[in-house]
């Protein structure tokens, strides 16, 4: 899967430049871009709007217009879309991270689900109905793969979907409990995709074992998959906090 960088200020300069240009729809010079963003409260230097914008030049995102000022190219405009993209999603991730209190009790979640959904996983390889299809889950496509709603919709109904098929009842209302908080497995999807860590790659390996019926391999394989979501999660904050 493709490996999302962080939006960093520097890009977040860009898309505030880039926006000022594109929202004249006529040529700017650099003064009055400055200004424009300091009147929004985006304080910078005019120097700094200046070094931005001979970068974006250098890259043909813009291109001078006499000494009428600055447009943006039609690739500018693409490159524009794309950066307001990423920004979406590392707004949406922020937003994720502060839906629960802290990161500690993420892990300490996962921690429990780990001991929990191994047993689980087992117990459905032993009572595995073969007429419940898990492959449907894990045949997804990259555009899917791609869609942070679609997958964590497809992660939070494979991870139940095992629940029930362990028929054991306590175990699936506790781990019910424990998953019904979905905003844990957006979450930990967003962190994944961050990270670069293929979630459905687990996901097949497990279907296979409870497909064919090991007992020890889907025990191993879903302990296997919640530690590296644990891994995951602890390399996103040790980034974050570098």
């Amino acid at each position: 899967m493709h490996k999302e960088s962080y939006f960093t200020q520097s890009e977040q300069l860009e898309v505030s430049i880039l926006r000022v240009i594109q929202n004249y729809g006529s040529p700017v010079g650099a003064g009055l871009i400055f200004e424009t963003l300091n009147d929004i409260g985006n304080m910078q230097s005019e120097a700094t709007v200046s070094r931005v914008l001979r970068r974006l030049d250098h890259k043909n995102i813009t291109e001078r217009v006499g000494y009428q000022g600055r447009v943006i190219t039609g690739f500018g405009k693409e490159y524009l879309q794309n950066l307001e993209e990423r920004k979406k999603q590392n707004d949406y991730g922020l937003e994720l991270i502060t839906a629960l209190s802290s990161a500690e009790e993420i892990l300490d979640i996962l921690a429990v689900r780990k001991l929990l959904e191994k047993e689980s996983a087992r117990l459905a390889a032993i009572n595995t109905d073969r007429s419940i299809n898990l492959q449907q889950y894990t045949d997804i496509s990259q555009e899917l793969l791609d869609d942070p709603v679609e997958t964590t919709r497809m992660d939070f109904r494979f991870h139940e979907i095992i629940a029930e098929m362990s028929q054991n009842t306590i175990l699936k209302t506790t781990l019910q409990l424990l998953m019904q908080n979905r905003d844990l497995h957006r979450i930990t999807g967003y962190i994944r995709r961050r990270v670069g860590t293929d979630l459905n790659k687990d996901h097949i390996r497990i279907a296979k074992a409870i497909e064919s019926k090991d007992g020890l391999e889907a025990e191993t394989a879903m302990a296997d998959h919640i530690e590296t979501v644990i891994k995951d999660v602890q390399k996103y904050i040790t980034l974050k906090n570098l």
